[in-house]
C-alpha cells in the first residue's frame, strides 16, 4: 500500500539524482517523505490520549450486558 509507494518515489528519486535531474530527484524525495509522514502521524495517538482508559469501570459493565 502507502508504505510501498513512499519507497517506489525514494527509489525514483534516486535514480533521478544519480542520472543528475535534482529537481525532479526533490520532486520525488517530496512525494515519498509526505507519503511516509501521513503514516507516522496517523499511527501515533496523542499522549493525553493514553493516559485514561476510553471507558469508565461502570460503561464496560454496562456495555458487556
Amino acid at each position: 500500500g502507502l508504505v510501498l509507494r513512499a519507497i517506489l518515489y525514494h527509489n525514483i528519486g534516486a535514480v533521478y539524482h544519480y542520472k543528475g535531474s535534482y529537481e525532479d530527484a526533490l520532486t520525488a524525495y517530496g512525494r515519498g517523505l509526505a507519503i511516509y509522514m501521513t503514516l507516522v502521524i496517523s499511527s501515533t495517538r496523542p499522549v493525553s490520549s493514553t493516559k485514561s482508559a476510553p471507558f469508565t469501570r461502570a460503561q464496560s459493565v454496562t456495555m458487556r450486558r
